[in-house]
């Protein structure tokens, strides 16, 4: 800082510290405007699914989880039911261990993850010339 040697000096950087005052204050109230913003439940969501389709590793592992859980719920609550038939009794263990196998496999990811691509996948836009050659 310089020194200051007269009241003209004086008032004038008391004026430079007013404005530097007032840019920071609005940075500032920015800043804060900002992170009020990222706090909205809505502004959550959208950047864990954001990060969520970028980070394909954990992506394809909770895909594979969802998918074994769905097929594992289907099973018990449509397959295996509850009968004083040992060789209904049987068939049920027989079907529900199959899809836990399956569900396992690689399998079950790769329907869900084709499931999901063409759900949310983007869609090519088709040209006039395109449609007019398979008509």
């Amino acid at each position: 800082m310089r020194s200051i040697t007269n009241m003209q000096e004086l008032q004038e950087a008391i004026r430079e510290l007013e404005l530097v005052q007032s840019q920071r204050k609005k940075a500032l109230l920015h800043q804060i405007d900002i992170t009020k913003q990222s706090f909205k439940p809505m502004n959550i969501i959208k950047s864990t699914l954001k990060d969520f389709t970028k980070d394909t590793d954990t992506r394809n592992s909770i895909i594979q989880s969802a998918a074994s859980i769905g097929l594992g719920f289907l099973t018990k609550n449509l397959v295996s039911w509850k009968s004083a038939s040992t060789a209904k009794n049987l068939i049920g263990g027989l079907l529900e261990s199959g899809v836990k196998s399956v569900s396992n496999s690689g399998t079950a990811k790769a329907y869900a993850m084709a499931i999901i691509r063409n759900l949310f996948g983007k869609k090519k836009k088709t040209n006039a010339s395109d449609e007019s050659t398979f008509s």
